[in-house]
């Protein structure tokens, strides 16, 4: 029997809306400097900090048990941490009067991580950008001051497609005092993002890139996969309004749990 599931209409600021998706070679211009022809310290001498990987047979038997259609789907395990680049992590000066901070985080044989700070506040000259160790898997866009006061304070990264992740902070040295940035949560991911097709696609899921979706290219466009705390995941689609203001309603499931209390640690994939 058909269940109709109710739906809900929230506002949501989308301090990461174009950041969602996952390159495997950022622009240049906004490439992480570990990216660029920089001399840096190698990659061995980082600080690394290590958390629990994800236990695969436990988690995956929490979800068969989990009753479908009434909470949003977990993709990854919250890992509380307490970090500030003046507690852990490697410095170093670079050229151009600037300070370069970089953290390199592992979680063996998670398929994925992303990152949560639940303080962040940046001056206008920093920059953070996250991407794999081996530098196959870089967020497409750096974050800004911008990013973190449009997010009440806090910012949720889009997910590395790694066990091995470095965050880098690149700030100039005179405003380096003014960096306010504590990474609370590491997620390492057990399912959907970085499995392969065959393992995360129902039986009922059509691939927007099939010829099934060619009368709908405009309407899928709208559609995002986002994810939530950086544990949870669901979708939803942008919604247009009779007013024609371009307020960003975006119309999601009920049971994904979005409220104007969370919304701030929605991560949209597009």
């Amino acid at each position: 029997m058909l269940r109709r599931m109710p739906l809900l209409i929230v506002p949501i600021l989308f301090a990461c809306s174009d950041s969602g998706r996952i390159d495997k070679a950022a622009p240049l211009s906004g490439a992480p400097i570990a990216l660029q022809q920089v001399a840096l310290q190698p990659l061995a001498a980082l600080e690394v900090l290590e958390v629990a990987p994800p236990d695969f047979a436990k988690l995956k038997a929490e979800d068969s048990s989990r009753m479908r259609g009434t909470a949003p789907s977990r993709f990854a395990v919250a890992r509380g941490v307490n970090v500030t680049p003046e507690s852990i992590g490697t410095w170093e000066r670079i050229g151009a009067g600037q300070s370069l901070w970089r953290l390199r985080v592992k979680s063996t044989g998670a398929l994925s991580l992303n990152f949560g700070f639940g303080s962040c506040r940046l001056p206008a000259s920093a920059r953070i950008s996250f991407y794999s160790a081996d530098k196959k898997h870089v967020v497409s866009r750096p974050f800004r001051a911008a990013d973190c006061r449009a997010t009440e304070g806090e910012l949720w990264s889009p997910i590395v497609l790694s066990d091995d992740a470095i965050i880098e902070l690149l700030v100039d040295e005179a405003e380096r005092k003014d960096v306010v940035l504590q990474l609370t949560a590491v997620n390492p991911g057990y399912r959907f993002f970085g499995e392969k097709p065959s393992e995360k696609q129902g039986a009922c899921n059509i691939d927007v890139v099939c010829s099934e979706g060619d009368d709908w290219r405009g309407e899928i466009a709208s559609v995002g996969a986002y994810t939530i705390s950086g544990v949870d995941t669901c979708t939803g689609t942008m919604m247009n309004n009779t007013a024609g203001d371009e307020t960003p309603f975006f119309l999601t499931a009920y049971h994904c749990g979005v409220t104007e209390s969370n919304d701030q640690a929605v991560v949209v994939y597009w």
